[in-house]
């Protein structure tokens, strides 16, 4: 049996096209090539794979579902992949090492996007502070907005009055 595409369930990410004899996973992203080697090891036993794709067998080609592989007799468990932990000269601790330097700068480039996000914030923040700061100021002085409208108050003000005045001439 050959596995000749394989996607995941959800749909995320590409699908990942496998040659039909041997396929060599090399990926930069250590999630996608764990989930790779977790689906293609399951894959003899028969189970849920959380994964779409096809398979051939015999020059006939098949959907990757629980079906096809009852039909095929994958129901126990069988070794289908090789890892680096099952060839000659692999070295655990270099290959731990090398886990956790990528995983530490995942996780570096993870806290400068987000230390660049709350600079931006606090750069925000602080500009706001400062327009509401010289708005208030220009109130407490009684110029901007609030001088007009002051001004705008004491002449209705005063038009009233004259009005009352005249009112009162009259009666």
């Amino acid at each position: 049996m050959k596995v000749l595409a394989l996607r995941d369930a959800a749909g995320a990410g590409a699908p990942v096209a496998l040659h039909p004899e041997v396929s060599v996973v090399r990926s930069s992203d250590p999630l996608r090539r764990a989930w790779l080697r977790e689906v293609l090891g399951r894959l003899s036993a028969g189970g849920d794979l959380d994964a779409t794709g096809e398979v051939e067998a015999h020059g006939i080609h098949f959907d990757l579902d629980g079906g096809s592989l009852a039909l095929l007799g994958l129901d126990r468990p069988v070794a289908a992949v090789v890892t680096a932990d099952d060839l000659p000269g692999h070295d655990a601790t270099l290959a731990a090492a090398r886990a956790a330097h990528d995983e530490a700068t995942a996780r570096r480039d993870r806290c400068a996007a987000t230390l660049e996000s709350c600079r931006q914030a606090l750069t925000d923040a602080v500009a706001e502070r400062d327009a509401a700061t010289a708005a208030l100021e220009e109130l407490l002085r009684g110029e901007g907005a609030a001088r007009e409208a002051l001004e705008a108050a004491s002449a209705e003000r005063s038009r009233l009055e004259l009005e009352i005045t005249s009112a009162l001439d009259e009666c």
